[in-house]
């Protein structure tokens, strides 16, 4: 639950970083720190409702500041859908596919042609194909993820799910299930095999200790640089260009 400032502070609706435009969101809340997230093409600022009138202010600039930063360090890319859809085509897993529309209320891949409802608005668009990449390609996801296993700690996992989630790139599980993000087969293939090695530790070790990081150093000597490589330049679901 939120609560509203009593002062009316008035906050930009929208910034600019690296040609991208973020709309922003503030909320304020009862509690002692403050917090800013991005999701998508969303900035939500979570201030604290304790904060003085100038206090707020200063933590919103401050906040902004640091978020500005960090994507431009990450070097998102500016592509939108919408640039997606006026392209007619998108890359997804190192293949290019092209979007062709038609009047049936189906949307399905054949080939490197993903065929939509001409009749949808674009938000559900962009669902749909969302949605069908993710039922078309998991059991690809899935079976590299058995397959490194397979060469390499042979970790005794009960299963792999794949899923699109903007919160992580992979997990493990209590019971030793990993969950991959979608994202990764739009990473580069060093970067993809760095998070499984990753989860596989996992099994091992249910944390981040020195004990952990050396278990991924065993098949992932260069997990530092990787690491790097996917906080700086992270996959997006969809792009015009192909990694």
């Amino acid at each position: 639950m939120f609560f509203k400032k009593k002062e009316d502070i008035e906050f930009p609706k929208t910034v600019e970083i690296n040609s991208t435009s973020y709309a922003i969101v503030v909320s304020f809340y009862k509690k002692k720190s403050s917090s800013v997230s991005f999701k998508e093409n969303t900035l939500h600022f979570r201030l604290s409702s304790y904060l003085s009138y100038n206090e707020t202010k200063s933590h919103f600039k401050s906040l902004l500041d640091s978020i500005t930063k960090k994507l431009s360090a990450l070097n998102i890319s500016s592509t939108s859908f919408k640039d997606i859809i006026e392209k007619r085509m998108f890359y997804f897993a190192g293949k290019q596919f092209s979007i062709m529309f038609h009047n049936k209320k189906i949307t399905k891949i054949s080939d490197s042609i993903v065929y939509v409802d001409e009749n949808l608005s674009l938000e559900l668009i962009e669902k749909k194909i969302k949605k069908l990449l993710l039922k078309h390609f998991s059991q690809n996801l899935i079976d590299y993820v058995h397959y490194i296993n397979s060469i390499s700690y042979r970790a005794p996992i009960t299963g792999v799910v794949v899923k699109d989630v903007s919160s992580k790139w992979g997990h493990c599980t209590h019971t030793n299930e990993i969950l991959m993000n979608i994202k990764l087969l739009n990473a580069p293939k060093e970067v993809l095999d760095y998070v499984i090695y990753h989860e596989l530790s996992h099994v091992k070790h249910k944390n981040h200790s020195s004990a952990f990081w050396n278990e991924v150093a065993r098949f992932c000597p260069n997990y530092k640089l990787l690491r790097s490589k996917l906080k700086k330049n992270p996959p997006t679901f969809l792009s015009l260009h192909n990694n």
